[in-house]
């Protein structure tokens, strides 16, 4: 990758912003995850009383809003230059 005859394709451009977005999307959502573990207590994200948390999460608010469309953005636009192949990005 770090020759001096390797292009940074579309489709690999492509792959990298999918994986971007979908890791992002995911880190966004555990940070409410992290929230109710600090706020309960570790050991109790596990029991019965934290299903009812983990079905009303702490709320999403604008700044993850931004974040979460952010990554889908990223993460759509990922997939339309997926099949764009080998042309150089």
């Amino acid at each position: 990758m770090l020759s001096e005859h390797f292009t940074l394709t579309k489709a690999h451009l492509g792959w990298l912003l999918l994986i971007g977005g979908m890791v992002g999307f995911i880190g966004v959502f555990s940070i409410d995850l992290v929230a109710i573990a600090r706020q309960s207590g570790f050991a109790s994200l596990f029991t019965a009383a934290t299903v009812e948390q983990l079905r009303s999460p702490l709320g999403i608010g604008p700044a993850q809003r931004l974040a979460l469309l952010t990554c889908v953005a990223g993460a759509l636009l990922g997939v339309t230059l997926i099949p764009l192949g080998s042309k150089p990005a």
